[in-house]
């Protein structure tokens, strides 16, 4: 007995509390909202004792529609993990009230996968499935290239990082088979996926008027058109929120998912990648693996045949980066347009010899629509 119990023990715990909390590659934990959870959410105290050392000080909060938030997470007196900086802003997009259900999955590095179910029905919030893009400028962890995590608080506004929210390795995306493992990559041609739907037509100048307006004057109809024109002409400088995702961009980023390899990365295209910024944020943790701290680097897209060179920016805290110059002529020579979904896997051996301070990394693109 005595044998069996030590066994069943590592650490003061129990097998099954020593392999999950050290082992698996994803953990949950599920938070009813009280009257108090407008501007903060608290974690539950087992989740932080076990993870603490893990999180970073600014994490990923990603939602049914895929897009990400991102939030700040800090430590009480207590030592219990809360989540504080751009919590609200998630809140409110997600129209949570007091008594929803929120479960959360984390990724073992910097991301929470959430699931909201509303308090009324217990069934899924249905509007978090078709929200628009609004992240600003690109993520930025507080915690040193390499060092260990720190409960940081941060409210800054951030380009989310997105590999899926299964994650091969907890760097890149994969797709968990619901057994524990991963369905392998696949091969897809995608020359065949549909092509850009058609804009929508433009809303009518003058919304239906009902049948009194008929009795206007000439002069009366005229100065009605001028205002609702300079109305409009008024609010064109402003910009135009991103329409959800269609089904077929759902069904592209599904696709996505299955052919982006252990050693590679997804990103959902949104306005600040292809139409003002033109700025591609590059996941921290697939950075960490694969690249050095240069704070410029040369590198490589290639798709198909086709090549184009573009430029590596680490920020200056080295806690985040992205693709610059070269990447507009990347995104425009190929149409990409919000919620396309875009893989990057490492192309084979590095321009210019296997040094990683004087070569060029090269990156296979796969684009699905």
């Amino acid at each position: 007995m005595e044998g069996e119990e030590g066994a069943r023990t590592c650490n003061g715990r129990s097998w099954e509390e020593y392999m999950y909390w050290t082992h698996f590659q994803f953990t949950h934990f599920c938070r009813f909202l009280h009257s108090d959870f407008h501007h903060s959410l608290a974690i539950p105290t087992k989740f932080s004792t076990h993870m603490s050392s893990r999180l970073p000080g600014t994490v990923a909060l990603r939602g049914p529609s895929g897009i990400d938030w991102t939030v700040g997470v800090a430590m009480s007196d207590d030592g219990t993990l809360f989540f504080n900086g751009g919590w609200k802003e998630f809140a409110q997009d997600h129209g949570l009230q007091a008594g929803d259900l929120l479960i959360f999955r984390f990724n073992g590095h910097s991301q929470f996968d959430v699931l909201v179910l509303e308090s009324e029905s217990s069934c899924e919030k249905t509007r978090s499935y078709f929200l628009s893009m609004k992240q600003g400028p690109p993520m930025e962890e507080k915690k040193a290239w390499g060092s260990a995590a720190a409960a940081t608080p941060s409210g800054a506004g951030s380009e989310e990082f997105i590999p899926s929210p299964e994650q091969h390795d907890g760097n890149v995306a994969g797709v968990d088979d619901g057994t524990g493992g991963s369905l392998p990559p696949i091969e897809i041609d995608v020359d065949t996926l549909p092509p850009h739907p058609p804009p929508p037509p433009p809303p009518p100048l003058l919304p239906s008027c009902p049948p009194f307006i008929t009795k206007l004057s000439n002069k009366q109809a005229k100065k009605v058109l001028t205002k609702k024109v300079v109305s409009l002409n008024s609010h064109r400088g402003a910009s135009t929120p991103t329409p959800p995702p269609t089904e077929s961009k759902l069904g592209a980023l599904r696709l996505a998912k299955l052919a982006v390899s252990k050693d590679g990365f997804l990103t959902v295209m949104k306005t600040t990648h292809v139409e003002r910024t033109f700025y591609l944020a590059i996941p921290y943790s697939w950075m960490k693996k694969h690249m050095d701290e240069r704070e410029r680097q040369d590198m490589i897209l290639t798709l198909g045949e086709k090549e184009w060179p573009v430029k590596f920016k680490l920020r200056v805290n080295k806690n985040a980066g992205g693709l610059t110059n070269g990447w507009k002529k990347f995104a425009r020579d190929n149409n990409l347009q919000p919620y396309d979904v875009c893989v990057f896997d490492i192309g084979g051996e590095r321009r210019g010899g296997p040094d990683p301070e004087s070569s060029i990394m090269v990156l296979k693109v796969q684009i699905f629509r």
